[in-house]
């Protein structure tokens, strides 16, 4: 798409990410929500496997996130989110493409000082 932009995580509750993955978006925020949905998300079980180590938050739970800017020509701004996460009290349905899709959080964003 045009305009978006390519983000890593930096940090998650002020500890160093070395494998926090790439994610693409408007802006920083964007990929900060992004990110936190991968990171609350409830592990995919393989096959004959136990689950991950991860387990889903809680309906309220926060992270703090650092997200550092990867665009070629950018300047590689590092900025810094709280994100968490609401449960809706009644699931939010969508409608894409023939394919209907149920929301159960609201996930909002606020820039911190870091």
């Amino acid at each position: 798409m045009a305009g978006d932009r390519t983000f890593e995580v930096v940090s998650v509750n002020d500890k160093s990410v070395s494998k926090g993955g790439h994610y693409t978006g408007s802006n920083h925020m964007s990929a900060a929500k992004k990110a936190y949905a991968k990171l609350v998300a409830k592990p995919k079980r393989s096959k004959g496997k136990k689950s991950g180590s991860r387990s889903p938050a809680k309906s309220s739970s926060s992270m703090i996130i650092t997200m550092r800017e990867m665009t070629q020509g950018s300047d590689h701004k590092e900025l810094t989110y709280k994100v968490k996460r609401q449960a809706l009290k009644s699931p939010k349905k969508v409608v894409k493409d023939g394919t209907t899709v149920y929301f159960y959080f609201e996930t909002s964003a606020k820039a911190v000082k870091h």
